[in-house]
């Protein structure tokens, strides 16, 4: 994630870093870890951080590990967790020791599991023999799901299968998302196959939400032919708005005018209700236009208010204006209702 987030040729910083995985003595990179971390900047700092990474060594990577956690806050943490899972790679029985060595029960579990991501890439049966030691419970799981998430980043098919017989297939986003995105990437048609072909349950809701949306970036049309196909009309929604969300981000008129060309009825209603989510959030009154598309008086009602309390929270002065200068008095009636709530 860091390297796709910052990579090097986003860095501004004015702190020069040498080449990418260049030979540091365990000194040497603590202190660049240091002025990296304090590096004002988010993304400089990442970026640094995600170049260091590769300088690591088994002689240097704990040192590095420590550096980082010195500081307490929640990015600190975070970061951590890529520098084990980067030191699991490249010795993970002693990033595991040192991992579960942690006092605090939270850090050392969250620990654990990054390691235990980092094992799996190189030797995923020997870091999944050690997670089935762990006891039962939401510990376990999230271990396992981390295990499948390095797997799927070599092989999404092999981790799928292992994750529909490891009784995971219930677990949603955190299990769906590493498997499918990478499918999206390897081969997109042979992913919507394999997520509209799982049973119905979450993990088959979550793998098409994925797939919409990562297909939906690389090829929308081709995207959207998919999702228009599926058979059940629930997935077809879903996929639909996944996609629209995303291209409307972009191009809202053409969305739009895209929008108009479906059928009018419940299924498009939905598809509408579903984007206004997000478009309101980004521009009010593109969610506010998308109303006309609603076949149903109510629901542009109940979508109005949404909208009018969404608004309501975020420039309340500016949503009280827009609703003064209506002059249909169902939409005020709604419009007003909603800023209430909101």
């Amino acid at each position: 994630a860091l390297a796709r987030l910052f990579s090097s040729n986003s860095r501004t910083s004015s702190h020069t870093l040498g080449a990418p995985g260049a030979k540091l003595s365990e000194a040497d990179l603590v202190a660049e870890v240091q002025a990296a971390l304090a590096d004002p900047d988010q993304e400089d700092r990442f970026g640094q951080l995600w170049w260091l990474m590769k300088s690591l060594t088994r002689e240097n990577a704990r040192a590095a590990v420590e550096a980082i956690r010195k500081d307490s806050d929640r990015e600190a943490r975070y970061l951590s967790g890529y520098f084990l899972r980067a030191w699991a790679k490249l010795d993970p029985q002693a990033a595991l020791t040192y991992a579960q060595g942690l006092h605090q029960e939270s850090e050392r579990r969250e620990a654990i599991i990054s390691a235990l991501g980092g094992w799996a890439t190189n030797d995923y049966e020997a870091a999944s023999r050690w997670a089935k030691t762990l006891p039962e419970g939401q510990y376990r799981r999230q271990a396992q799901q981390a295990i499948l998430g390095a797997l799927a980043e070599k092989d999404p098919e092999q981790a799928l299968q292992l994750a529909m017989t490891s009784g995971l297939n219930g677990r949603g986003f955190d299990l769906a998302y590493p498997i499918f995105s990478r499918f999206v990437r390897q081969d997109p048609a042979r992913a919507a196959e394999r997520a509209a072909s799982l049973p119905v349950g979450q993990l088959r809701r979550t793998a098409i939400s994925v797939v919409a949306n990562s297909w939906g970036m690389q090829d929308r049309d081709t995207a959207l032919e998919w999702a228009q196909g599926l058979s059940d009309r629930s997935s077809r929604q879903q996929a639909v708005a996944n996609v629209t969300q995303q291209w409307a981000r972009e191009d809202f008129a053409a969305t739009f005018d895209w929008l108009k060309k479906l059928p009018a009825g419940s299924e498009r209603n939905e598809i509408v209700r579903n984007l206004t989510y997000s478009a309101m959030d980004q521009d009010t009154m593109n969610a506010i236009s998308l109303l006309d598309l609603v076949s149903s008086t109510n629901e542009q009602d109940n979508m109005l208010r949404n909208i009018a309390s969404n608004w309501a929270r975020m420039d309340p002065a500016a949503a009280r204006k827009w609703a003064d200068s209506q002059t249909d008095a169902a939409v005020k009636r709604a419009v007003f209702d909603g800023l209430v709530s909101g």
